[in-house]
């Protein structure tokens, strides 16, 4: 848990941070001759871009730290014996997240 929330604060730092230097860096990879106008970012701006990123990166992080709970269960063989005993998907995977 204290890993996803390391995560989300570093890009929630970060959100401002790309927000505000992401004109120059563009400005800098164009041909000589062209221009490109961008509005001056917001703290609006900031604030998008970091919730239309918090629900991808949630979930992949969600994804990569529990996935090796339910391969550690079935390399030990455990988790078949539970899936025999009647239980369903569902109450397994959902039971191997943390409280």
């Amino acid at each position: 848990m204290l890993l996803l929330i390391a995560v989300f604060f570093i890009v929630g730092m970060l959100s401002p941070l790309t927000a505000k230097l992401m004109p120059e860096l563009l400005s800098s990879f164009l041909p000589e001759g062209m221009t490109l106008t961008i509005a001056e970012p917001t703290a609006l701006d900031a604030w998008i871009q970091f919730f239309k990123n918090t629900s991808q990166m949630g979930l992949i992080l969600i994804v990569i730290l529990f996935s090796g709970i339910l391969g550690t269960e079935l390399t030990r063989g455990t988790l078949i014996n539970m899936l025999t005993k009647g239980l369903s998907r569902h109450a397994v995977i959902l039971s191997k997240l943390p409280p």
